[in-house]
């Protein structure tokens, strides 16, 4: 069964954070989007099973 796909927004309230600290993640290899719109401002979506990882993985906060 195919995963919710998020936005950067979305992911961010996941995290508790600002979407900008999420393509911060994404340019240090910590959180891998699905898909990235072309162009250079090209907007990242997430797996919703990457987020869970990535949040299981960092559990105690230290990335994020």
């Amino acid at each position: 069964m195919p995963t919710a796909t998020l936005s950067s927004r979305e992911v961010a309230r996941r995290l508790k954070t600002h979407p900008r600290q999420v393509a911060r993640l994404v340019v240090r290899g910590l959180l891998i989007p699905a898909y990235q719109a072309p162009g250079p401002r090209g907007a990242y979506l997430f797996d919703a099973a990457e987020v869970d990882r990535f949040l299981a993985e960092h559990a105690d906060g230290d990335a994020a």
